[in-house]
Protein backbone atom coordinates (compact mmCIF):
# COMPACT_ATOMS: atom_id res chain seq x y z
CA UNK A 1 0.00 0.00 0.00
CA UNK A 2 1.28 3.85 -0.92
CA UNK A 3 1.50 6.51 1.39
CA UNK A 4 -0.89 8.06 -0.65
CA UNK A 5 -3.33 5.07 -0.11
CA UNK A 6 -2.75 4.85 3.48
CA UNK A 7 -3.62 8.48 4.24
CA UNK A 8 -6.80 8.00 2.20
CA UNK A 9 -8.64 10.36 0.27
CA UNK A 10 -11.26 12.14 2.44
CA UNK A 11 -12.91 14.12 -0.43
CA UNK A 12 -15.63 11.62 -1.72
CA UNK A 13 -18.33 10.24 0.52
CA UNK A 14 -18.22 7.07 1.83
CA UNK A 15 -19.62 3.86 1.15
CA UNK A 16 -23.48 3.56 0.34
CA UNK A 17 -23.40 6.89 0.78
CA UNK A 18 -22.46 7.16 4.13
CA UNK A 19 -19.59 10.21 5.07
CA UNK A 20 -16.25 9.30 4.53
CA UNK A 21 -13.95 8.69 7.67
CA UNK A 22 -12.09 11.33 9.21
CA UNK A 23 -8.43 11.30 8.33
CA UNK A 24 -6.68 11.36 12.31
CA UNK A 25 -3.08 11.68 12.30
CA UNK A 26 -0.85 10.37 15.30
CA UNK A 27 2.48 9.88 15.93
CA UNK A 28 4.24 6.97 18.10
CA UNK A 29 6.83 4.58 18.01
CA UNK A 30 7.78 1.53 19.86
CA UNK A 31 8.09 3.11 23.18
CA UNK A 32 4.73 4.41 23.06
CA UNK A 33 2.38 1.86 21.23
CA UNK A 34 0.23 0.28 23.91
CA UNK A 35 -0.42 3.98 25.03
CA UNK A 36 -1.04 4.87 21.42
CA UNK A 37 -3.61 2.15 21.41
CA UNK A 38 -5.73 3.00 24.42
CA UNK A 39 -5.58 6.49 23.60
CA UNK A 40 -6.68 6.00 19.62
CA UNK A 41 -9.13 3.84 20.38
CA UNK A 42 -10.78 5.63 22.80
CA UNK A 43 -11.66 8.64 20.31
CA UNK A 44 -12.60 6.09 17.88
CA UNK A 45 -14.92 4.77 20.80
CA UNK A 46 -16.21 8.14 21.97
CA UNK A 47 -16.69 10.40 18.46
CA UNK A 48 -19.54 9.98 16.55
CA UNK A 49 -17.68 10.91 13.40
CA UNK A 50 -16.35 8.01 11.39
CA UNK A 51 -12.48 7.46 11.78
CA UNK A 52 -9.50 6.53 10.34
CA UNK A 53 -6.37 7.15 12.18
CA UNK A 54 -3.16 7.42 10.50
CA UNK A 55 -0.10 6.67 13.09
CA UNK A 56 3.50 8.22 11.86
CA UNK A 57 6.29 6.16 13.15
CA UNK A 58 8.67 8.27 14.74
CA UNK A 59 11.48 5.50 13.21
CA UNK A 60 11.54 3.19 15.90
CA UNK A 61 8.21 0.93 15.22
CA UNK A 62 7.64 -2.53 14.08
CA UNK A 63 5.10 -4.97 12.53
CA UNK A 64 5.29 -6.28 15.78
CA UNK A 65 4.05 -2.87 16.91
CA UNK A 66 1.86 -2.63 14.14
CA UNK A 67 -0.08 -5.57 14.46
CA UNK A 68 -0.71 -4.84 18.57
CA UNK A 69 -1.92 -1.20 18.03
CA UNK A 70 -4.46 -2.77 14.88
CA UNK A 71 -5.65 -5.49 17.81
CA UNK A 72 -6.70 -2.54 19.79
CA UNK A 73 -7.77 0.36 16.50
CA UNK A 74 -8.32 -2.17 13.29
CA UNK A 75 -8.15 -0.38 10.20
CA UNK A 76 -5.46 2.13 12.18
CA UNK A 77 -2.45 2.37 9.17
CA UNK A 78 1.20 3.05 9.99
CA UNK A 79 3.45 4.92 7.95
CA UNK A 80 6.33 4.41 8.60
CA UNK A 81 9.06 7.00 8.79
CA UNK A 82 11.74 5.24 6.28
CA UNK A 83 9.22 5.13 3.65
CA UNK A 84 8.02 9.10 4.37
CA UNK A 85 11.36 10.56 4.24
CA UNK A 86 11.89 10.79 0.62
CA UNK A 87 8.73 12.31 0.28
CA UNK A 88 8.87 14.73 3.02
CA UNK A 89 12.72 15.67 2.44
CA UNK A 90 11.76 16.29 -1.55
CA UNK A 91 9.18 18.86 -0.79
CA UNK A 92 11.47 19.92 2.25
CA UNK A 93 13.83 21.06 0.04
CA UNK A 94 12.62 24.26 -0.72
CA UNK A 95 12.37 24.90 2.85
CA UNK A 96 15.66 24.50 4.33
CA UNK A 97 15.00 25.36 8.20
CA UNK A 98 11.90 23.10 7.69
CA UNK A 99 14.07 20.68 7.02
CA UNK A 100 16.86 20.99 9.43
CA UNK A 101 14.16 20.92 12.12
CA UNK A 102 13.23 17.99 10.81
CA UNK A 103 16.44 16.63 11.06
CA UNK A 104 16.84 17.17 14.88
CA UNK A 105 13.63 17.20 16.29
CA UNK A 106 11.26 14.11 16.10
CA UNK A 107 7.98 17.10 16.95
CA UNK A 108 8.74 17.93 13.47
CA UNK A 109 6.86 15.28 12.28
CA UNK A 110 3.77 16.01 13.91
CA UNK A 111 3.87 19.70 12.07
CA UNK A 112 5.16 18.42 8.26
CA UNK A 113 4.51 15.24 7.51
CA UNK A 114 0.73 15.10 8.70
CA UNK A 115 0.35 18.35 5.92
CA UNK A 116 2.56 17.37 3.55
CA UNK A 117 0.99 13.43 3.26
CA UNK A 118 -2.84 14.63 4.20
CA UNK A 119 -4.52 14.90 0.61
CA UNK A 120 -7.78 16.13 2.34
CA UNK A 121 -8.57 19.84 2.63
CA UNK A 122 -8.36 19.81 6.68
CA UNK A 123 -6.03 18.51 8.82
CA UNK A 124 -7.12 16.66 11.96
CA UNK A 125 -3.79 15.44 14.71
CA UNK A 126 -3.78 14.01 17.99
CA UNK A 127 -1.17 13.37 20.44
CA UNK A 128 -0.71 9.81 21.74
CA UNK A 129 -1.18 10.62 25.15
CA UNK A 130 -5.13 12.06 24.58
CA UNK A 131 -8.06 10.01 26.21
CA UNK A 132 -11.46 10.85 25.38
CA UNK A 133 -13.72 9.95 28.23
CA UNK A 134 -16.97 10.48 27.05
CA UNK A 135 -19.01 10.43 24.01
CA UNK A 136 -18.50 13.71 22.05
CA UNK A 137 -20.77 14.86 19.28
CA UNK A 138 -19.42 16.10 16.16
CA UNK A 139 -15.73 17.06 18.02
CA UNK A 140 -13.47 17.06 14.58
CA UNK A 141 -15.11 20.57 12.76
CA UNK A 142 -13.94 24.40 12.20
CA UNK A 143 -14.92 26.84 13.98
CA UNK A 144 -18.28 28.87 13.47
CA UNK A 145 -15.99 32.01 11.91
CA UNK A 146 -15.39 30.66 8.20
CA UNK A 147 -11.94 33.70 8.17
CA UNK A 148 -10.82 30.77 10.77
CA UNK A 149 -7.63 28.72 10.35
CA UNK A 150 -8.68 25.92 13.01
CA UNK A 151 -9.25 25.05 16.31
CA UNK A 152 -6.31 23.65 19.03
CA UNK A 153 -6.56 22.93 23.04
CA UNK A 154 -5.22 25.52 25.65
CA UNK A 155 -2.14 24.70 27.39
CA UNK A 156 -2.01 25.38 31.58
CA UNK A 157 1.46 27.52 29.98
CA UNK A 158 2.50 29.47 27.48
CA UNK A 159 4.88 26.63 26.24
CA UNK A 160 7.18 28.00 23.75
CA UNK A 161 10.45 27.95 22.57
CA UNK A 162 11.31 31.43 23.36
CA UNK A 163 11.33 33.62 25.88
CA UNK A 164 9.13 36.93 26.64
CA UNK A 165 12.49 39.30 25.76
CA UNK A 166 12.52 37.90 22.45
CA UNK A 167 8.72 37.48 21.27
CA UNK A 168 9.04 41.72 22.14
CA UNK A 169 11.97 42.06 20.26
CA UNK A 170 10.46 40.27 17.12
CA UNK A 171 7.27 42.19 16.65
CA UNK A 172 6.18 40.48 13.06
CA UNK A 173 6.43 37.52 15.40
CA UNK A 174 2.56 37.02 17.06
CA UNK A 175 1.44 33.81 18.65
CA UNK A 176 -1.85 32.19 20.37
CA UNK A 177 -2.18 32.35 23.89
CA UNK A 178 -1.44 28.92 25.77
CA UNK A 179 -1.76 27.40 22.58
CA UNK A 180 -1.08 23.35 22.77
CA UNK A 181 -0.57 21.58 19.94
CA UNK A 182 -1.00 17.93 20.97
CA UNK A 183 -5.08 18.08 19.54
CA UNK A 184 -5.79 20.13 16.62
CA UNK A 185 -7.96 20.46 13.26
CA UNK A 186 -6.80 23.03 10.59
CA UNK A 187 -7.54 24.08 7.27
CA UNK A 188 -4.64 22.82 5.34
CA UNK A 189 -5.17 26.04 2.82
CA UNK A 190 -3.98 28.06 5.46
CA UNK A 191 -0.75 26.21 6.00
CA UNK A 192 1.75 29.47 5.59
CA UNK A 193 5.00 27.59 4.28
CA UNK A 194 7.06 30.80 4.33
CA UNK A 195 5.48 32.04 8.05
CA UNK A 196 6.68 28.71 9.10
CA UNK A 197 10.16 29.15 7.13
CA UNK A 198 10.79 31.91 8.66
CA UNK A 199 9.99 31.35 12.23
CA UNK A 200 11.99 28.11 12.42
CA UNK A 201 15.19 30.07 10.79
CA UNK A 202 14.99 31.68 14.08
CA UNK A 203 18.26 29.56 15.80
CA UNK A 204 18.38 31.89 18.70
CA UNK A 205 14.55 30.19 19.68
CA UNK A 206 16.57 27.59 22.14
CA UNK A 207 15.35 27.80 25.60
CA UNK A 208 12.85 24.90 25.10
CA UNK A 209 13.72 23.39 21.98
CA UNK A 210 11.16 20.36 22.19
CA UNK A 211 9.13 23.40 22.05
CA UNK A 212 9.48 24.82 19.08
CA UNK A 213 6.87 22.41 16.63
CA UNK A 214 4.49 24.13 19.13
CA UNK A 215 5.54 27.24 19.08
CA UNK A 216 5.24 26.96 15.59
CA UNK A 217 1.65 26.06 15.45
CA UNK A 218 1.17 28.69 17.55
CA UNK A 219 2.54 31.49 15.06
CA UNK A 220 0.28 29.59 12.45
CA UNK A 221 -2.65 29.93 14.62
CA UNK A 222 -2.34 33.15 15.42
CA UNK A 223 -1.72 34.50 12.11
CA UNK A 224 -5.48 32.70 10.81
CA UNK A 225 -6.68 33.49 14.05
CA UNK A 226 -7.72 30.10 15.33
CA UNK A 227 -10.19 29.57 17.92
CA UNK A 228 -9.81 26.91 21.00
CA UNK A 229 -11.97 23.93 22.57
CA UNK A 230 -12.67 25.15 25.82
CA UNK A 231 -10.86 24.33 28.97
CA UNK A 232 -13.79 22.82 31.00
CA UNK A 233 -14.33 20.04 28.07
CA UNK A 234 -10.62 19.77 26.92
CA UNK A 235 -7.72 20.04 29.00
CA UNK A 236 -4.25 19.41 30.16
CA UNK A 237 -4.02 17.37 33.38
CA UNK A 238 -1.72 18.03 35.80
CA UNK A 239 -3.59 17.39 38.96
CA UNK A 240 -5.60 14.33 39.64
CA UNK A 241 -8.80 16.60 40.78
CA UNK A 242 -8.71 17.91 37.38
CA UNK A 243 -10.25 15.30 35.76
CA UNK A 244 -13.94 16.35 36.15
CA UNK A 245 -17.33 14.97 34.93
CA UNK A 246 -17.37 17.50 32.67
CA UNK A 247 -14.21 16.77 30.87
CA UNK A 248 -14.43 15.29 27.67
CA UNK A 249 -10.67 14.85 27.20
CA UNK A 250 -7.69 14.57 28.68
CA UNK A 251 -4.16 15.52 27.98
CA UNK A 252 -1.76 13.51 30.05
CA UNK A 253 1.54 14.85 29.04
CA UNK A 254 5.12 13.44 29.98
CA UNK A 255 5.45 15.00 33.20
CA UNK A 256 1.69 13.64 34.87
CA UNK A 257 1.32 10.73 32.41
CA UNK A 258 1.28 8.68 35.35
CA UNK A 259 -2.05 10.14 36.20
CA UNK A 260 -3.53 8.73 33.26
CA UNK A 261 -4.37 5.49 35.53
CA UNK A 262 -7.22 7.60 37.16
CA UNK A 263 -8.93 8.07 33.69
CA UNK A 264 -11.38 5.78 33.29
CA UNK A 265 -11.67 3.07 30.08
CA UNK A 266 -14.98 2.16 30.37
CA UNK A 267 -18.50 3.36 31.52
CA UNK A 268 -19.34 6.09 29.66
CA UNK A 269 -20.44 4.63 26.12
CA UNK A 270 -24.46 5.12 26.45
CA UNK A 271 -24.03 8.98 28.03
CA UNK A 272 -24.85 11.08 25.33
CA UNK A 273 -22.86 12.81 22.96
CA UNK A 274 -21.63 16.14 24.22
CA UNK A 275 -21.09 19.13 21.82
CA UNK A 276 -17.88 20.60 23.26
CA UNK A 277 -17.98 24.65 22.62
CA UNK A 278 -15.33 26.64 21.07
CA UNK A 279 -13.83 29.53 22.21
CA UNK A 280 -12.50 32.61 20.00
CA UNK A 281 -8.90 33.50 19.12
CA UNK A 282 -6.86 34.64 21.80
CA UNK A 283 -3.30 36.34 21.44
CA UNK A 284 -0.34 36.13 23.82
CA UNK A 285 0.71 39.16 24.88
CA UNK A 286 3.64 40.41 26.03
CA UNK A 287 2.56 40.94 29.39
CA UNK A 288 0.93 37.34 29.34
CA UNK A 289 3.79 35.77 28.36
CA UNK A 290 5.86 36.97 31.09
CA UNK A 291 2.93 36.65 34.18
CA UNK A 292 2.79 32.93 32.63
CA UNK A 293 6.39 32.14 32.76
CA UNK A 294 6.80 33.55 36.30
CA UNK A 295 4.18 31.45 37.47
CA UNK A 296 6.28 28.67 35.87
CA UNK A 297 9.19 29.40 37.64
CA UNK A 298 7.45 30.30 40.86
CA UNK A 299 6.01 26.80 40.44
CA UNK A 300 8.82 25.14 39.39
CA UNK A 301 10.60 26.66 43.12
CA UNK A 302 8.11 25.24 44.92
CA UNK A 303 8.15 21.64 43.53
CA UNK A 304 12.40 21.51 43.87
CA UNK A 305 11.69 22.54 47.12
CA UNK A 306 9.12 20.19 48.33
CA UNK A 307 11.22 17.91 46.53
CA UNK A 308 14.75 17.71 48.46
CA UNK A 309 15.28 14.24 49.56
CA UNK A 310 13.42 12.21 46.99
CA UNK A 311 14.89 10.52 44.51
CA UNK A 312 15.84 12.23 41.03
CA UNK A 313 13.57 10.10 38.95
CA UNK A 314 10.50 11.28 41.25
CA UNK A 315 10.79 15.06 40.20
CA UNK A 316 9.04 16.29 37.84
CA UNK A 317 9.65 18.62 34.92
CA UNK A 318 7.44 19.23 31.66
CA UNK A 319 8.74 18.85 28.64
CA UNK A 320 5.98 17.06 26.67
Amino acid sequence: MTIEQEAGDRTGAGRNGARAPLNLHTMAGAKHTDLAARCLSSIVKYCNQPIHVIVHDDGSATPDDVARFQEKVPGGSYIFKRDADPIVNDFLAKYPACRKLRDNLVYGIKIFDIQILEDGPELAYTDCDIVFVRPVAEFFRLPPDPAAGGVFMKDPLQAYCLTPRQLLRNPKLHLADRLNGGLLHFRRADFDWDLVEWFVSHDEFTIHPYWKEQTAWSALAAATKCWYWDEDWVRVITKRHELTERVAVAHYVSSFRGLIQYAPEDGRESDPPVTVAVRPFEECTRLRFAASRTRWFLSRARRRLFSIGRAPGDRQHRQR
